[in-house]
């Protein structure tokens, strides 16, 4: 499914044959990758923004360390590993339930994203030992690694911690839809059209509307629609794949695949 999503755009795929754990998975691209500088992301994050992930990638390099680990601010950090810093230098991540009751007041938590000088990282990931209790090579372990070879490394802040949110669980996956559908609505609002009430609509990304739209609540809106200039949509309004000509005003229903005028 994976490779299907990806499908003519410029990826290259490594497998891991065996899940070992996230230090496992960056070790098997040894030997497949040149010089520079190594982006890695945790796979389950999917409202990372490119202007975030590029302003990351700018701080790193300005810094010139070896590591640097992307950290955000949790209203509710319970269950999350802390980043314990000096400043923007890092000191260590201390596992919620390993955490002192100081440790545990701290918000900040490790967002699962790093960038790595590359010709280092292999060399102090095969010096990670396997977790005593499951046997697999954990990723943040080789910061310790560097740590005690003194090398420098740093931490970043996200600036909006919704951006860290994973989805393992239904209601992950809600929230998530929430804050897609938030970005979506507010880049239509650039352009040009009136939502009535922002958050009683559902909107997808291939979605595309004209200036003076008008969006009541209610309205679902999929697939490839086009929804023109100056149109209504009144509440109770779902458009699949389907086209609004200029000035039209929808009544409330299904239209699937249609033009309406």
């Amino acid at each position: 499914e994976v490779r299907q999503a990806l499908a003519g755009y410029p990826v290259y795929f490594v497998r891991q044959p065996e899940p070992k754990g996230t230090g496992h998975a960056v070790l098997q691209l040894e030997g497949k990758l040149g010089e520079g500088h190594l982006l890695v992301l945790p796979g389950d994050a999917p409202l990372w923004r490119a202007e975030t992930l590029k302003d990351f990638v700018e701080f790193h390099l300005a810094k010139g360390g070896f590591a640097t680990v992307m950290f955000a601010e949790l209203p509710d950090p319970t269950g999350y590993g802390r980043v314990v810093r000096d400043g923007d230098r890092f000191v260590r991540i201390v596992e919620h339930h390993e955490a002192s009751p100081e440790e545990l007041e701290i918000k900040e938590i490790c967002a699962g994203v790093y960038v790595f000088r590359v010709p280092e990282l292999f060399g102090y990931l095969r010096r990670v030992p396997p977790s005593s209790k499951t046997g697999e090579y954990y990723l943040p372990r080789v910061l310790e690694v560097m740590q005690g070879a003194r090398l420098p490394i740093y931490t970043y802040e996200a600036r909006d911690w919704r951006e860290v949110l994973g989805v393992n669980t239904r209601k992950d996956m809600r929230l998530a839809q929430r804050v897609i559908t938030e970005r979506i609505v507010s880049r239509w609002e650039k352009e040009g059209v009136y939502f009535l009430e922002p958050g009683a609509v559902y909107i997808e990304w291939e979605v595309q509307l004209s200036r003076d739209v008008t969006v009541y609540p209610g309205v679902v809106l999929v697939g490839k629609t086009k929804v023109e200039e100056g149109a209504t949509l009144l509440p109770g309004v779902t458009l699949v794949d389907s086209r609004v000509n200029p000035d039209a005003v929808v009544k409330p229903g299904y239209y699937f695949e249609e033009e309406v005028s």
